[in-house]
């Protein structure tokens, strides 16, 4: 009988595969990297390594997500760094990959958890400026009618 947490952990698993088939799909795809992203990060925390551990899960997890990676690198390179995306996707890839031990573990979660943070402040500013930022113009609005004087008596 399989184990709470490696029930846990391959639906961790099954739902990053979800999120990036929805990325490769185009359906919302920086929403769904985001998702992904931090679901496998969820998965990671609690096993030493997704190849060795979960490997019925790491080959069409890892497909999925180059593919992902693709399309991903067509819509959000507007928002954030090509270098930046591709070394974050890179470290996340190995997430998937890596070893029991691997010296670098630490330091690719963090690479694809600030990563899933700058798709979802990429996605808010997408949203802010579709929406024509009107808290802004608001802001602004209200700066110009402070800035009138009204008419003093002598003038």
């Amino acid at each position: 009988m399989a184990d709470v947490a490696d029930v846990n952990i391959g639906l961790l698993l099954e739902a990053a595969k979800r999120s990036f088939a929805s990325v490769c799909e185009h359906d919302k795809p920086m929403e769904n990297a985001m998702v992904g992203l931090d679901t496998l990060l969820r998965a990671v925390s609690h096993t030493p390594s997704i190849a060795k551990h979960y490997p019925a899960y790491a080959g069409d997890l890892l497909h999925l997500f180059f593919a992902a990676t693709l399309v991903l690198g067509e819509v959000a390179t507007r928002y954030i760094p090509r270098e930046r995306l591709d070394l974050s996707m890179a470290a996340a890839s190995a997430l998937i990959t890596g070893a029991p031990g691997d010296p670098l573990r630490d330091d690719r979660v963090l690479y694809a958890a600030a990563l899933s943070h700058e798709l979802a402040a990429a996605i808010c500013r997408r949203e802010i400026a579709r929406r024509g930022d009107p808290v802004a113009r608001e802001v602004a609005v209200h700066r110009a009618a402070g800035a009138i004087v009204p008419e003093h008596r002598l003038q």
